[in-house]
């Protein structure tokens, strides 16, 4: 069976939060310089450093915890969770980008304000797999 699973589902779960948080902190304080300007008008790039940076702080705090894992594998955890918290910021912009080309403000009305359920979960669905056969190669899945 999978040890430690709960904390691990929780940390990928932050995973993909962090980077939003980052950005939304950043963003606010920092950005100036717009990121994709006809795919998300309010994204920057300091958004996306400070999203990058988060992640790779959550990384390395919640990493050791969930995986139980030593220095050098540490390092291939923070390496993966890096490269999956920018998938998660391309799948952001992703659906960003099918919902311009369709004309659309939000993906639905199920969670006003939000952007509907796609904008909730469109980080998750490009950071999961990117995510899962990271660790898996990285033979920390077990």
């Amino acid at each position: 069976g999978q040890t430690h699973g709960r904390e691990k589902l929780i940390y990928e779960f932050a995973l993909v939060w962090a980077p939003d948080t980052g950005a939304y902190v950043a963003g606010r304080s920092l950005g100036s310089h717009k990121l994709a300007p006809k795919l998300s008008p309010g994204k920057t790039r300091e958004a996306a450093i400070g999203g990058a940076l988060f992640c790779l702080l959550w990384a390395v705090c919640g990493g050791e915890y969930a995986f139980r894992v030593n220095v050098t594998q540490l390092g291939w955890l923070v390496l993966v969770s890096f490269i999956a918290g920018l998938a998660s910021i391309v799948g952001d912009l992703g659906i960003s980008l099918f919902k311009r080309l369709s004309g659309l403000k939000d993906s639905g009305t199920l969670l006003p304000g939000h952007g509907g359920v796609l904008d909730r979960v469109d980080r998750l669905f490009a950071a999961t797999p990117v995510f899962t056969l990271g660790i898996w190669m990285a033979g920390l899945l077990r």
